[in-house]
């Protein structure tokens, strides 16, 4: 008799899970049509073989002021007072703001690599400085060093460095679980942003 109800029981969570998976699926997929009608792109989408960035330059001039970051709309304040003295540009990395989604996995040089593919494909010519704040530091730093002729400088803000020690007690959780389970866990996230 328990068996049975362990079963029912198990059937009926089960059959909510399917349920809750395709209610947010459908609700993210509303949700992404309602915001591209909402907030129209800011920038221009720039092939770079299969998949789009996003790119917004302004300004005229030489070097030019290559800001980098996730969503690079946040650089919009600060654009716009580089462009008063020479050319500036903000891209959306791969994956957020109006940029197609990378290749996983998304490492320093994946992300310098895509810059330079995108500067190239856009005709936007050297020189670069390239400016980079926090996490940013790090593909700004790969990209000086794989493409050192077409950089004129680096801007570092408050950048993120590769011998950076994080005591323990700052490990975010998911850097404490044992790896197995944080890879799974990686995995996963892209379906958990897709069912919402």
């Amino acid at each position: 008799m328990m068996r049975k109800w362990a079963r029912f029981l198990l059937k009926i969570l089960s059959l909510a899970l399917a349920v809750l998976i395709v209610v947010g699926a459908i609700y993210e997929q509303l949700g992404e049509r309602r915001d591209k009608q909402k907030f129209s792109q800011i920038g221009r989408s720039v092939d770079i073989g299969g998949r789009s960035l996003n790119l917004s330059c302004s300004g005229e001039g030489s070097p030019v002021v290559m800001l980098e970051g996730a969503v690079g709309y946040a650089w919009a304040p600060i654009q716009r007072e580089i462009e008063k003295s020479t050319r500036v540009c903000w891209y959306d990395r791969a994956g957020y703001g109006w940029s197609d989604e990378g290749p996983s996995p998304r490492t320093s040089a994946a992300m310098a690599d895509d810059l330079h593919t995108l500067l190239k494909a856009a005709a936007v010519s050297p020189p670069f400085v390239l400016v980079g704040a926090s996490f940013n530091g790090f593909p700004v730093r790969v990209f000086a060093g794989k493409y050192l002729d077409e950089v004129a400088g680096v801007v570092l803000v408050d950048a993120s460095h590769e011998d950076q020690q994080e005591p323990a007690s700052m490990k975010s959780p998911a850097a404490r679980l044992p790896a197995p389970v944080r890879n799974m866990a990686y995995m996963l996230l892209p379906l958990a942003g897709w069912v919402g």
